[in-house]
């Protein structure tokens, strides 16, 4: 069984968080992975900017309601609290028995598979993360990185000469999108032609949808199982999630979902019957649903805070005109300098969108998604 995003806070130290739908489908599971997206730590924040993140101790009990846990701990958050933080969390983990992936003392170990054996059938897990958080050297702690590739690309093959089925745990990409980036659709599908059998990704803070080549599968985001920020209130979806059951056979891999919702105000994790979020996407119906999402999204910051002004005489226009012109200049500096390729991506995409509508209205499903 495979969680989305987990972060416990103070308030999180009920062992009813879970209902009983979920308590018993992680406990018939022979192994839970939580993708935990912050220490568990008392030690003191290595950062006082941004979105600093922690779990207590007390809270983070709550997971032994899934049994057997294994922790991924490749994620941009995990060394909010530094270094110590990070140590803090991998002997909570050891003191319980619950292996780890993803983070640790130095590259060997972030870099380290958690090969799984059970009824004849080895099961090998890798944790990966994007940029945001220092990847781990040679001789200095942090996040098995996703850059570069080649080491991502090295440890799938060592891992697919070990075991049977390879998964790689991904966390990274664009948040509360339904979508996934291209590229970062293409990064995962690489990582299925490198020897991975499954990639199960994290970060988006929603349901996204999977994909499946051959005998292989992709599920580009399982969403937030417990997550309480106020900010991600302001966003749909950030309150479900998937959790992803695998059953890995001798030759094939079945996976069956469950759908749960959480109520951030009487802190309960329930089953709900369904996440039309959680869908089968192929290369066609992807790149009609990318583009009208790139064409949403550039739209609405096209016009946010223009619709109303008023255009009654030659002074409201020139003032609705200058306003339009540093709007395109603010565009144009993004597509330069997004650091991360998070926004450029829109903005192209968007464009593009609008001229193949105009092209081939019939071929692009539309302009709103």
């Amino acid at each position: 069984m495979f969680t989305g995003d987990v972060h416990l806070g103070s308030a999180y130290n009920d062992k009813r968080l879970f209902d009983d739908d979920i308590r018993d489908a992680c406990l018939k599971s022979d192994y839970v992975v939580v993708n935990v997206e912050s220490p568990i730590t008392t030690s003191p924040p290595s950062r006082m900017t941004g979105f600093v993140l922690h779990t207590p101790p007390q809270s983070a009990n709550v997971l032994r309601a899934f049994g057997n846990t294994i922790l991924n701990l490749a994620n941009n958050h995990v060394l909010d609290h530094g270094v110590a933080g990070m140590r803090d969390t991998l002997q909570f983990a050891r003191n319980r028995g619950w292996p780890c992936v993803g983070a640790g003392e130095n590259f060997a170990e972030a870099s380290a598979p958690c090969i799984l054996e059970h009824h004849g059938i080895s099961v090998g897990l890798l944790g990966v993360s994007w940029l945001g958080v220092p990847f781990a050297g040679k001789s200095s702690p942090g996040v098995f990185g996703d850059s570069p590739e080649s080491h991502v690309r090295n440890q799938i093959c060592d891992l697919r000469r070990r075991s049977r089925w390879v998964v790689v745990i991904y966390h990274g990409g664009e948040e509360f999108a339904h979508i996934p980036l291209p590229a970062r659709r293409k990064k995962l599908l690489r990582y299925l032609s490198f020897g991975a059998d499954v990639v199960v990704a994290h970060h988006a803070h929603c349901v996204q949808r999977y994909e499946r080549v051959g005998d292989k599968f992709v599920f580009y985001g399982l969403g937030n199982l417990v997550f309480d920020l106020d900010y991600h209130r302001n966003f749909a979806g950030t309150d479900e999630s998937v959790l992803l059951s695998l059953a890995f056979g001798e030759e094939s891999i079945n996976y069956s979902p469950l759908f749960t919702r959480q109520d951030r105000n009487q802190r309960r994790v329930s089953r709900v019957p369904s996440n039309p979020n959680f869908s089968q996407v192929t290369q066609r119906l992807y790149a009609q649903e990318w583009g009208a999402e790139a064409s949403r999204r550039l739209k609405s910051y096209w016009n946010s805070g223009l619709e109303k002004l008023p255009r009654n005489n030659w002074k409201q226009k020139s003032f609705y005109y200058w306003k339009k012109i540093r709007r395109a200049g603010g565009l144009l500096h993004t597509c330069v300098f997004d650091k991360y390729g998070l926004t450029r991506p829109y903005i192209i995409g968007g464009v593009m969108h609008y001229f193949r509508n105009l092209l081939h209205p019939q071929n692009c499903g539309g302009t709103s998604s």
